[in-house]
């Protein structure tokens, strides 16, 4: 399973149509929005050998915009 987790770089709150599936997220001023997610002990492991992750993304019917996935944050340090 994988689940979306709260972070230190969250700004909102991201509400879905699913009963208590809103989650954290942080947007950009350039409009991204970034979230963090956890994969549970057994789902680390089959991703390790099978080596797929899937994604689902609902559109309503509209324009997919680009997305990325990440294994570290995709935040930039100040300094």
């Amino acid at each position: 399973m994988i689940k979306p987790v709260d972070f230190p770089e969250k700004n909102i709150q991201i509400e879905t149509e699913i009963k208590d599936f809103d989650f954290p997220a942080h947007a950009t001023v350039g409009g991204d929005i970034v979230t963090c997610w956890k994969i549970s002990f057994w789902g680390r492991v089959k991703l390790l050998f099978c080596g797929r992750l899937w994604v689902r993304v609902k559109t309503n019917n509209l324009p997919v915009h680009f997305f990325w996935l990440y294994t570290q944050k995709p935040f930039h340090k100040k300094g």
